[in-house]
């Protein structure tokens, strides 16, 4: 039986043709595969990683409080989060009464770093007059930036919504960083009690 022979393009000369082992093949394949699967994993956990706010089970850290006929009132927290590469974490806490109801918040602990007026790695941003809790927030008016280990002062919402954006770069985050609680009041009680909302913001 005569020897497979394949043509030499340029030349026109005639070279034996030598079929690779299946075995090398297959091996070969095999990398290749391997090697593009890595690739893929490297670059989907880099995504993960640099652009979702994360915590410890892989979820995102936000999280949204709906006024309903059984829940009036409920506490919330910093989340439990790790984060070894010190990305910049953002957690949006958005609270959402009904039409006659306003949203009050009361921090019962809170153990930020940074002081006023510098509050860079480590900070709550307020947003307390959100008409419209569809909007982005880059599109509501700004209530103002807390941080540092003092205790801020009790927060109403003007209208039906009340965000707190919490923004971090720590490696571990736990509940115990801050916390407090929520309540859903009667709009028509904050204006017989004549609140001062600008009490309230800064």
């Amino acid at each position: 039986m005569k020897d497979r022979q394949r043509i030499d393009g340029c030349s026109g000369t005639m070279e034996p043709w030598l079929p690779m082992p299946v075995a090398i093949y297959r091996k070969t394949l095999a990398l290749v595969f391997l090697l593009s699967q890595a690739t893929a994993f490297v670059e989907s956990t880099t995504a993960v990683a640099t652009l979702q706010p994360l915590d410890e089970d892989g979820a995102k850290c936000d999280r949204t409080f709906v006024s309903s006929e059984g829940s009036k009132n409920g506490t919330f927290s910093a989340p439990f989060m790790i984060n070894h590469q010190n990305y910049s974490r953002q957690c949006i806490y958005t609270f959402i009464a009904t039409e006659d109801e306003r949203v009050q918040i009361t921090f019962t602990h809170f153990a930020l770093r940074g002081a006023k007026p510098m509050c860079n790695h480590e900070y709550i941003d307020l947003y307390m007059e959100i008409e419209d809790p569809s909007v982005e927030l880059i599109r509501t008016p700004f209530g103002g930036r807390i941080c540092g280990r003092n205790i801020p002062v009790s927060r109403i919402s003007m209208y039906e919504t009340l965000v707190l954006a919490f923004y971090t770069d720590r490696t571990r985050v736990t509940p115990e960083l801050f916390g407090g609680t929520y309540e859903f009041i009667d709009a028509g009680a904050c204006l017989d009690e004549e609140v001062s909302y600008s009490t309230f913001w800064f």
